[in-house]
């Protein structure tokens, strides 16, 4: 297989990295509108593979058609960004990439260039990220790219190069928000543990004075610090005179109308709503599901169970606010996540 044959071919997509070769897996045309995410719960491949060097797909950069716009969501955990990504699949004229795995293979090349054990070096990552974005504009008029809330360690590498300054759209909730989901979800807990690693060392090698220990944290500490871990690098990457739009999930879904919903999605990247789905917004069966697509309720059924445990576990989630701000009030670097306690 000649590559241009891969370059010029959208259905196949990027799907890892390694130091040496970028994995390219074969899509069908299902695979987009019918997986909530882009890793090996993706339905719709084919089965094909192929390999090939980074440098080779480097150098032929130059051959890939990418005349269209893209946009990136980024978010903090179990936020409800995947909800977010699948309104802008319905709703907008626009080829949505839900967490593509091969950009969580850049933040790793990121993270271990700066721990100074890999080939890369920060031009080549910048030129790496935009061969990225190249892939996975082919053939669309406008790309949104829904990135993992590990990615928010990439570099802003458009920042940087003043290239392609398109604003962002970055979704949080408030920290007591996030506690009371985090009481009820046991994804979100596992996640507090399981991903307990990586936050705290960014956690540690952050704060003026404080560090954490795992074996020293309770529960309500674990998933706080989820948030305040991730919060910081939503500020951090925020740009108002780019036109960032902060989107605070649970306040706008509980004040707006769907309609006003999907406005504000539509201002945030400035894309058209598609004018045949502009009578079905209201009514559209898209609301009555989880943020994953899985089973009914949608998010009146998350809002629900978050009154009922802000209730019952009152003093839990006191608990978790009052550690946060703490931290804040005693870690100059924490001091902006106070905005967004409650």
């Amino acid at each position: 297989m000649k590559i241009y044959e891969i370059l010029s071919n959208p259905y196949w997509m990027p799907s890892s990295l390694s130091f040496e070769e970028i994995f390219f897996e074969e899509i069908s045309e299902h695979t987009l509108k019918q997986s909530s995410f882009l890793d090996q719960r993706a339905v719709g491949k084919t089965g094909k593979s192929v390999k090939i060097p980074i440098r080779h797909l480097l150098d032929n950069c130059h051959l890939i058609d990418a005349s269209g716009s893209i946009n990136h969501i980024f978010h903090i955990s179990h936020v409800g960004s995947t909800f977010i990504a699948k309104l802008y699949d319905e709703f907008f004229a626009a080829t949505v990439y839900r967490e593509p795995t091969a950009f969580k293979g850049l933040a790793f090349l990121c993270r271990e260039t700066k721990n100074g054990v890999t080939p890369f070096g920060p031009e080549e990552l910048s030129r790496l990220y935009k061969l990225l974005c190249k892939l996975m504009m082919r053939g669309n008029k406008t790309t949104i790219i829904k990135h993992s809330s590990q990615n928010l360690v990439i570099p802003d590498f458009n920042a940087a190069t003043r290239v392609d300054l398109k604003p962002a759209l970055f979704v949080y909730t408030s920290l007591k928000k996030f506690l009371c989901h985090g009481l009820v979800s046991p994804g979100l807990q596992s996640d507090a543990v399981n991903g307990a690693d990586a936050r705290i060392k960014f956690f540690n090698s952050t704060s003026t004075l404080d560090t954490v220990a795992l074996s020293q944290m309770s529960k309500i500490q674990q998933i706080s610090l989820i948030w305040v871990a991730e919060m910081i690098k939503v500020l951090a990457r925020f740009d108002e005179e780019r036109n960032d739009q902060l989107f605070n999930f649970d306040e706008v879904m509980s004040s707006e109308s769907k309609s006003e919903m999907v406005n504000i999605l539509s201002n945030a990247f400035n894309i058209p709503i598609l004018k045949s789905q502009i009578a079905n917004i209201e009514g559209a069966p898209i609301w009555e599901k989880n943020s994953k697509g899985l089973s009914q309720g949608g998010y009146a059924s998350r809002q629900q169970k978050i009154s009922q445990i802000e209730v019952k576990e009152k003093d839990q989630i006191i608990e978790g606010i009052n550690w946060v701000i703490n931290l804040c009030d005693r870690n100059i670097m924490f001091r902006p996540l106070l905005r967004h306690i409650e």
